[in-house]
């Protein structure tokens, strides 16, 4: 093949390679840190309602009085069986039982009845209280345990480890639903939370339940309010435990809301906030128990906080979303619905997908991609149907001529035999007259040369094909002439040297270096990068070397030869990719020198060394 048609090959390639990497869907979202935080979290985010109601009976006015005593907080799923991690505060009417639960809500009663005789609950003389307990039967009391999820399916719960009420470091409780599959969220390591690190904080405030008033409608009060703000401060309380200090806005129903890092690791709970100035609370000074602390009630409750495949699932479908790939994005979320049907944001990702279908927004190559690989398709027959007639008219011109008598000085040392030569051998035997060589009239002498120039054509072929991936090559000595020959033998040119024959695959084996994974689920296996570079990430489908982390993303990095210089490329990862060492700038793209590290997000996953 000509030099000129091998550089036209080569320009017409790297013109398609640059319109294929330069294609990009048209319609993929771009999704802020923010935003992805608080879609991955907001599903395992709860409200919990924990009190009493009674019904008493005032004979004095015959009338029957419903007293309710019930608090709300907040909370979050720690396990896909049903654990969720709150305040031990929120839970405490139903830890206390019954006749704590009696005690609470009479004097609240008595504040009904006070009203209805005219008088102000707080002038009540001990035989006024008298008298109505005298004239009061308890009806009915019922006891109200239940947590509400995001989609409004309520369950009741129970207390598997409590605490310490407000007023000590211990604050937590692990209660439990009935519940599979469930939507969780990570506990991180609040140790290495430092002093204006960013926090963001979920729950269900008070301030936020607006509904009340007539101005928000009741579904309103299944959406989970999200604050942000960064550490203030490590106190301790009163009991020496340690206390996280946080500047994001909370109130009342915030109480064992989660406190999150950047990473959507749960790092603390909220659960009091700062004294009144003036009677008036003040904003911006919340308290919350570090996960250190709550990481002890995990271990009391018999549980753990292992990830399900229902996350896995539900983060898959949210990068395809984001990506413009609604149809992959709907199979994921009808997934998560088999999973656990109460998921609270799959239903609604399921129609804005199938919205985004039905207006052509759907991922897709541009047509100019499309009509550029036609083109190059076409292209590469038409280059094929070239090299196949340049290669037979090449062989042609190599035969010497049947009518020319010798063999033509080109032709020795190939392996073939001279066209003539092998003309006369498959030929029945000619009259003496003719003009055939009278040698050729002799039967044994012409056996003779059918049969040496069969074996040498079994021994030896012409065009040895190579093994598959191997070029093919002729082999430069000649053989042997076989007797009896035709002609006389001309002067012996010289022999070239033996030509090497290089295997195509051992040469390249190994020329993109290896990675050697130190650290994480991979730790001790050795990767090697080939021609066309290697993908790392959690997706098995379009990674090589798969890590199985939810803080990975599904490709994370390539690694592979950029004009022949070995280079690591982000694949616009969530948590980033950083080179020899945590704290660096996230890596877009760089170049490798044997020894260098790669390491995979923020929380330092995995680690990979790089060599040649």
């Amino acid at each position: 093949m000509s030099k000129s048609l091998m550089s036209f090959i080569m320009i017409v390639g790297l013109a398609l390679s640059i319109l294929i990497t330069g294609t990009r869907p048209v319609f993929a979202q771009q999704v802020s840190e923010g935003q992805r935080l608080a879609m991955y979290c907001k599903p395992s985010v709860v409200r919990i309602l924990d009190g009493y109601v009674g019904k008493y009976f005032y004979s004095h006015f015959n009338k029957t009085y419903t007293v309710p005593y019930v608090g709300m907080g907040s909370g979050s799923f720690i396990n896909p069986s049903g654990y969720i991690v709150t305040n031990a505060h929120v839970v405490n009417m139903t830890h206390d039982g019954d006749e704590k639960a009696k005690e609470a809500l009479f004097p609240e009663y008595v504040k009904m009845v006070a009203r209805d005789h005219n008088m102000d609950p707080r002038t009540l003389t001990q035989d006024n209280i008298r008298y109505v307990v005298n004239n009061t039967r308890l009806l009915e009391l019922n006891h109200i345990h239940m947590v509400l999820i995001p989609d409004g399916s309520s369950f009741p719960f129970e207390i598997k480890s409590f605490g310490a009420p407000i007023g000590s470091g211990k604050d937590v409780a692990i209660i439990k639903i009935e519940v599979k599959n469930a939507p969780i969220m990570r506990i991180g390591d609040s140790d290495k939370l430092q002093l204006q690190d960013h926090v963001t904080v979920l729950g269900y405030p008070a301030a936020g339940d607006t509904f009340q008033m007539g101005i928000l409608d009741s579904k309103s009060a299944l959406e989970a309010s999200i604050t942000d703000g960064k550490l203030s401060a490590k106190k301790n309380a009163s009991d020496n435990a340690p206390i996280l200090q946080v500047s994001a806005a909370a109130t009342h129903g915030s109480s064992g809301g989660p406190v999150i890092n950047d990473k959507g690791e749960l790092i603390g709970l909220l659960t009091f906030r700062g004294d009144t100035v003036s009677g008036q609370e003040v904003s911006g000074f919340a308290f919350a128990v570090p996960a250190t602390t709550i990481m002890e009630f995990v271990k009391q409750a018999g549980t753990t906080n292992d990830p399900g495949i229902l996350d896995q699932r539900y983060r898959e479908g949210l990068d395809l979303f984001w990506d413009a790939s609604y149809t992959k994005a709907i199979a994921k979320f009808e997934e998560v619905k088999r999973l656990f049907p109460q998921h609270s944001e799959a239903d609604r990702l399921i129609r804005d997908s199938q919205q985004a279908i039905s207006e052509g927004k759907e991922r897709s190559f541009p047509l100019l991609l499309v009509v550029g690989v036609g083109g190059f398709l076409f292209l590469m027959i038409v280059v094929g149907v070239v090299i196949v007639v340049v290669v037979a008219s090449r062989r042609k011109k190599a035969h010497p001529a049947a009518a020319a008598g010798q063999m033509a000085p080109q032709q020795w040392g190939q392996w073939q035999q001279p066209a003539q030569q092998q003309s006369m051998q498959h030929q029945p035997m000619q009259h003496p007259n003719s003009q055939q060589p009278m040698h050729q009239s002799n039967p044994q002498q012409q056996m003779h040369q059918q049969q040496m120039h069969q074996q040498q054509m079994h021994q030896q072929p012409m065009h040895q094909s190579a093994p598959q991936g191997q070029p093919q090559a002729q082999y430069s000595s000649a053989p042997q002439a076989p007797p009896y020959a035709q002609y006389p033998t001309p002067p012996q040119a010289p022999q070239p040297e033996k030509t090497v024959v290089i295997d195509k695959t051992q040469a390249l084996t190994g020329s993109g270096g290896w990675l050697h994974c130190t650290s994480g689920a991979l730790a001790g296996q050795r990767f090697e990068v080939g021609q066309d570079g290697v993908f790392v990430g959690r997706d098995v489908a379009s990674a090589q070397v798969v890590i199985n982390d939810p803080r990975v993303s599904k490709r994370h990095f390539w690694i592979g030869l950029r004009n022949g210089l070995p280079a690591v490329v982000d694949q616009g990862s969530t948590n980033g990719t950083y080179l020899n060492a945590l704290g660096s700038q996230r890596i877009t793209e760089t170049i490798l020198k044997p020894g260098d590290t790669v390491i995979l997000c923020e929380a330092d996953v995995a680690r990979f060394q790089y060599s040649r």
